[in-house]
C-alpha cells in the first residue's frame, strides 16, 4: 500500500534496494489493472501486463545481447510436426544451428531444449546471446526453442506432464533424427524462465535418463515440495543445474505464498540430495528485462567451453 501525505491526494511508497538491483513495477489503482509509471520511459512486462522497469546505478547492461559480427551468427530453422500428445495439433519449434554447422560434416553437437521459446527469442534475445557466447565461454550447441500453442499458451505450458511427454516422446526423437546431435543424456538439456522453468525442471527431474542438464530462471512454483519426489540423488543421477531467481519474485503476503522462498527451498532440496546447482538469488524482479541479463551465466554453467 502507498501512503498519503497528510490530507492531500499525493501518495508515495519508499523502499531500499541493492546497488545493482533491477525490478519491474507498476501501479494498481483501486485494485484495478496494473499500469506503468507515466514518469518512467522504460517499459517492462509483468504477470499483470505492461508495467515499468527500473535499475539501480550499479546494474550493468549485458553486452552479449548485441548483434554479433556475421561470422559468429548462427541461423534459425523452423521445425514442424504433428503432436499426438496434443491431439494432432501442428506444433512448431525454432531450431538454432551454430555458425559453422554443416549437415554433411561428422561433428555432432549437444542440444538445449528451451520451453516457451518464442519469448526467449523475442524478449530474451537468446539468439544474440548464443551468437556472442558460443566459442568464447560456451561450447557450440544446437538450441530448440519450443513454441507454445493452443488458445491459451500459458495454461498449456503449465500442464508440465503433457509438455514433458510431448518433448520426450515426440520432439527429442525427431530432432535427433534430423540434426547432428549427440543423442546422450549428458549432452542434452532443458531450460526456461517462469512457467518454462517449471516445465524444464519437471522434465529433467522426471527423466534423468534423457536429460543431464537443466536451467531455471525464476521458476513459477508455489512450493519446492512439488519436486520433492522427483529429485534423485547425485550419486545416482548427477546433473548440471543452473537455478536462479530474483529476490523480488512474485509473492502474495495475503495468500501466504512467495515464489522466491519456493526457489530457495528447491535450492536447499537439491543441495541435500547431493546436487551442486550454480546460480542463486539475484536482487532482481520478474520478467525478461531481468532474466536476459543472466543468460550468459546459465549457458556457461550448463555448456562450458572446457567440456568440448
Amino acid at each position: 500500500p502507498m501512503t498519503s501525505f497528510a490530507d492531500t491526494d499525493l501518495f508515495y511508497y519508499s523502499t531500499r534496494l541493492e546497488p545493482n538491483a533491477a525490478v519491474n513495477y507498476g501501479f494498481i489503482v483501486d485494485f484495478a489493472k496494473a499500469a506503468p509509471d507515466p514518469r518512467n520511459p522504460n517499459p517492462g512486462k509483468g504477470l499483470f501486463g505492461e508495467v515499468s522497469w527500473f535499475t539501480m546505478p550499479a546494474w550493468e547492461k549485458p553486452a552479449f545481447l548485441a548483434d554479433a559480427e556475421p561470422a559468429r551468427q548462427g541461423r534459425l530453422e523452423t521445425f514442424e510436426w504433428e503432436s499426438p500428445v496434443r491431439e494432432g495439433q501442428k506444433r512448431t519449434a525454432s531450431v538454432y544451428l551454430p555458425a559453422g554447422y554443416d549437415p554433411k560434416a561428422a561433428r555432432r553437437y549437444p542440444v538445449l531444449y528451451v520451453h516457451d521459446g518464442k519469448k526467449a527469442l523475442d524478449e530474451g534475445g537468446m539468439k544474440n546471446a548464443l551468437d556472442q557466447l558460443i566459442g568464447r565461454s560456451v561450447q557450440p550447441l544446437i538450441a530448440v526453442f519450443i513454441v507454445p500453442g493452443g488458445e491459451n499458451p500459458d495454461r498449456e505450458l503449465g500442464d508440465v506432464e503433457k509438455q514433458t511427454t510431448m518433448v520426450v516422446t515426440e520432439l527429442v526423437p525427431k530432432i535427433d533424427g534430423k540434426y547432428l546431435t549427440i543423442p546422450q543424456p549428458f549432452a542434452r538439456g532443458a531450460a526456461g524462465a517462469a512457467g518454462g522453468a517449471e516445465a524444464a525442471l519437471f522434465g529433467v527431474f522426471k527423466h534423468p535418463e534423457m536429460f543431464g542438464r537443466v536451467g531455471s530462471q525464476s521458476a513459477t512454483m508455489m512450493q519446492a515440495a512439488d519436486f520433492d519426489t522427483l529429485i534423485r540423488g547425485a550419486e545416482e543421477h548427477p546433473l548440471a543445474i543452473y537455478l536462479e531467481w530474483g529476490t523480488y519474485h512474485m509473492r502474495s503476503p495475503h495468500e501466504a505464498w512467495d515464489m522466491a522462498r519456493a526457489n530457495r527451498d528447491l535450492w536447499a532440496l537439491l543441495r541435500a540430495s547431493g546436487q551442486r546447482p550454480a546460480g542463486g538469488e539475484v536482487p532482481e524482479g520478474f520478467g525478461w528485462n531481468c532474466w536476459r541479463g543472466h543468460i550468459d551465466d546459465m549457458l556457461t554453467a550448463l555448456y562450458p567451453m572446457q567440456n568440448m
